[in-house]
C-alpha cells in the first residue's frame, strides 16, 4: 500500500491518502481504482477544497510513464523509472530520489519526461519490487 501526504509549507497542514498505486492523468491524480483524488491548480494541489503545495511518497516506488508521443516510433511511447524513494510532486514538477523527472504542461495536461522529452499523459505509481534475497 502506498501512502502520499500531501503538504502545506505555509501553515505546516498536511493530509494523506493511500492506495495500491496512483496514477498522474494529466493535471489529476487518481487512486490505483481510477477515483479522482486531487487536481493541480496553479501552483498546488486541489485536495478535498483544500491547497497543498507538494506531494511526497516516502516509500520506494517505479514510475510507469504512458500514453507518450504519437510522433515517436510504435505510436504510445512510455518509459519506467525506479526504484525512488522519495517520491515529490512540488510546482508541477515529479522529482524522485532528489532528481526531476518530469514537469506537467499545463496548457496541454501533458508530463514532459525530463529523461527523453518526450510528453506522456500519464504516470502511474507503483510499489518498487523489493530486491531478491540471496540464501547461503
Amino acid at each position: 500500500m502506498l501512502t502520499l501526504t500531501f503538504h502545506d509549507e505555509g501553515t505546516r497542514r498536511s493530509q494523506t491518502v493511500s492506495s495500491p498505486s496512483f496514477r498522474f492523468a494529466g493535471d489529476c491524480l487518481e487512486n490505483g481504482r481510477g477515483d479522482f483524488v486531487a487536481r493541480y491548480v496553479g501552483h498546488g494541489w486541489l485536495l478535498n477544497d483544500e491547497l497543498f503545495h507538494s506531494v511526497e511518497c516516502k516509500q520506494p516506488v517505479q514510475c510507469r510513464f504512458e500514453g507518450g508521443d504519437a510522433s515517436v516510433e510504435g505510436g504510445d511511447a512510455s518509459e519506467q523509472q525506479g526504484p525512488l524513494r522519495p517520491l515529490e510532486v512540488q510546482d508541477a514538477t515529479l522529482s524522485g530520489a532528489g532528481k526531476p523527472l518530469a514537469r506537467l504542461s499545463e496548457q496541454e495536461s501533458m508530463w514532459l519526461s525530463a529523461e527523453s522529452s518526450n510528453r506522456y499523459s500519464r504516470i502511474s505509481i507503483i510499489e518498487a519490487p523489493s530486491s531478491p534475497r540471496t540464501s547461503r
